[in-house]
C-alpha cells in the first residue's frame, strides 16, 4: 500500500512536470500546421487570382498541383512526426522513473518484511528465553589443601523445583547446600556446593555434573553442566525424563 502510494505520488508529480511541455508541443504543431496551410490556401488563391496575367499558372497541369499541395502536407507530416517522438521519448522515461520507483519500494518492503521478521525471532527467543530456566555455576574459591573448590550455582531464567544434583565421575560432589530436597531455585538465588578430585583447577576442565529438576508444568528433566574454567555451562546432550 505504502510503495504504491508512493509510487503514484512519483508518477502525478513527474506528469504534472511533463504534462506543460507536451501541451506546448502540441499547440505549437497545431500553430505551424495552421501556418503551413494558410500559406498553401494563400498560394492557390494568388495562382488562381493571377493566372490571366501569368499564362505560366494559368496552364499548370495537375500533377503540378499535386507537387505543391504533397510539399506542404509533407512539411505538416515530418513536424508532427517530430513532435510524436518528442513526446512518445518522454512518456518512455516517465514509465522508466516509475518503474525505478516500483522496484525500490519493493526493495523497501522486502526489507521491512526482513526486518519484522527478524524482530519476530528475537522476541519469539525473548519469550521461550522468559519461561526457560537457565541453571549456571561460578567458581568462589580455590582451597589448595584441602584440593577443594567451591563453586555459586545458581538460575538465571524461569524458576525450577530442584530435584537432584549429582557429580559425573570422576569428579566428586562433597557438599551441596541444598540439605533437603526438593528446592525451588528461584531467578538469581545462589546455592553453594564443593567440588573434589583433583589437585588444581585445570584437572576440572570439562567435568561435569548432572541436575535434575521439575518445571512449572511439571516436566522432570535432567542437564548436564559442565565445567569450563571459572564457570559452569550447560551443554547440548540434555536428557529429559517426564
Amino acid at each position: 500500500m505504502a510503495g504504491n502510494s508512493v509510487t503514484s505520488a512519483g508518477a502525478s508529480k513527474s506528469g504534472d512536470h511533463v504534462r506543460p511541455t507536451s501541451k506546448a508541443l502540441t499547440i505549437g504543431g497545431i500553430v505551424f500546421t495552421v501556418f503551413v496551410v494558410s500559406l498553401m490556401v494563400a498560394g492557390i488563391v494568388l495562382q488562381i487570382l493571377s493566372k490571366n496575367s501569368n499564362p505560366a499558372i494559368a496552364h499548370m497541369r495537375l500533377n503540378e498541383w499535386g507537387d505543391f499541395l504533397s510539399g506542404g502536407c509533407s512539411l505538416i507530416a515530418a513536424t508532427w512526426l517530430i513532435i510524436g517522438y518528442f513526446q512518445q521519448n518522454r512518456e518512455l522515461r516517465l514509465m522508466a522513473k516509475a518503474i525505478d520507483l516500483q522496484g525500490q519500494e519493493l526493495h523497501n518492503q522486502v526489507e521491512e518484511t526482513r526486518q519484522l521478521v527478524q524482530s519476530s525471532i528475537r522476541h519469539a527467543d525473548a519469550a521461550e528465553q522468559a519461561v526457560k530456566p537457565r541453571l549456571v555455576g561460578k567458581a568462589e574459591s580455590w582451597i589448595k589443601e584441602r584440593s577443594e573448590w567451591r563453586w555459586n550455582f545458581e538460575n538465571e531464567g524461569a524458576p525450577v523445583t530442584l530435584l537432584g544434583i549429582a557429580a559425573v565421575a570422576p569428579l566428586i560432589l562433597e557438599r551441596p547446600s541444598a540439605a533437603k530436597l526438593p528446592l525451588m531455585l528461584n531467578r538469581g538465588e545462589p546455592h553453594s556446593l564443593t567440588l573434589r578430585g583433583g589437585a588444581s583447577t585445570e584437572w576440572y576442565d570439562n567435568k561435569r555434573i548432572r541436575v535434575t529438576y521439575r518445571t512449572s508444568s511439571d516436566q522432570e528433566r535432567t542437564r548436564a553442566l559442565m565445567i569450563v574454567g571459572t564457570r559452569m555451562v550447560e551443554v547440548p546432550d540434555e536428557t529429559e525424563t517426564k
